[in-house]
């Protein structure tokens, strides 16, 4: 059984609660599909949660804003205010880690292959895959990656489908969910029963909160997370 997360945007709290959970579970392993960075104010412990249980983890566009300073005029005023926090507090080390993620994978898993992208394979760090894409694009995206099984974020909204003999999937956002409901998401996937499992774990909303409210984030950033807008 494989645990995935992405979309953890700095927010401490939630991730170690979500990790917590999955050592509860017993997961044989870990993937992140990107934005370990960006909103929240522990980018740095985020990364080294990450780097410590060696996680296989593909970059976000988050991720490549906040350690390159590149790509900022993408973003609305409030992210990109965040950002340019997260630059000037994420260590060298961790922005150079984040610098050289790679944009794409394929991972074997008992003879299964999970393609894993932020995006998608046609646009790894910007392009929204949503629920209402096409099986005929989700199809095309999964012979790209070489993949049985696609996962993706980005969009902050979790989500599986099977497409022919094949499985999509977006596990929601660990730091930031944007469904309306506050309690940080991830995914349980057996690769070999094509299964998914979208789970939810509650966590300290209200430190999190705070510490982006003392790191002088926007009002909005924080305010949301009470709200999983």
């Amino acid at each position: 059984m494989i645990g995935v997360i992405a979309d953890i945007h700095g927010n401490l709290q939630a991730l170690e609660a979500v990790m917590d959970d999955l050592a509860k579970k017993k997961v044989d392993d870990t993937i992140c599909l990107g934005d370990i960075v960006g909103y929240g104010a522990n980018p740095n412990e985020c990364c080294e949660i990450i780097k410590k249980r060696h996680i296989n983890c593909v970059m976000g566009n988050h991720d490549f804003a906040a350690s390159t300073g590149m790509v900022w005029a993408w973003f609305g005023p409030d992210a990109r205010k965040a950002i340019e926090w997260t630059n000037k507090n994420l260590t060298m080390e961790n922005k150079v880690f984040l610098s050289v993620l790679p944009k794409r994978l394929t991972l074997d898993f008992s003879g299964v292959k999970v393609g894993m992208v932020h995006g998608s394979p046609v646009g790894e760090l910007f392009e929204y895959v949503e629920p209402t894409t096409t099986d005929s694009t989700l199809k095309k995206f999964m012979e790209q990656m070489n993949c049985q099984i696609l996962a993706f974020a980005h969009t902050h909204l979790p989500f599986a489908k099977t497409v022919e003999n094949g499985l999509v999937l977006n596990p929601g956002a660990v730091g930031q969910p944007r469904d309306n409901n506050p309690m940080a998401s991830y995914v349980l996937l057996e690769p070999d029963k094509m299964k998914v499992t979208l789970c939810r774990k509650e966590y300290d909303v209200e430190t999190a909160a705070m510490e982006m409210k003392m790191a002088h984030m926007p009002d909005f950033l924080w305010e949301r997370l009470y709200e999983g807008l």
